[in-house]
């Protein structure tokens, strides 16, 4: 799992999804309160869809819906900005899509 910092973030990418045509689940990582993020989804087409989760209070991962969720071919790019633990499923791709977070340190756990 990464935890994002609460410093003061860094305007290089990290790779959540690597470039793949297949379908992928990122790591979990946490965003603490007062934190915020953007995540985006490259090489997206037609119907294909990265979706953000969240882990709800039974441990359990619930898809997220909003206004830019899930991502798409034509709304790739979001803003995370609630505390809580996420990942991030992409669906099968025809080209390699990737899934990147902005705006954020990550915090390695051993």
């Amino acid at each position: 799992m990464a935890a994002i910092s609460t410093g003061s973030g860094t305007y290089t990418p990290e790779r959540l999804i690597a470039a793949a045509t297949g379908a992928a689940t990122s790591d979990e990582f946490t965003l603490p309160g007062g934190r915020m993020a953007t995540i985006f989804a490259g090489v997206l087409a037609g119907a294909e869809e990265a979706h953000l989760e969240v882990k709800n209070n039974d441990g359990n991962f619930v898809e997220v819906f909003d206004a830019g969720l899930p991502l798409t071919a034509t709304a790739n790019a979001t803003i995370i900005a609630g505390q809580g633990i996420y990942r991030v499923v992409k669906d099968v791709t025809v080209g390699a899509g990737y899934v990147d977070i902005y705006n954020a340190q990550f915090k390695r756990r051993a």
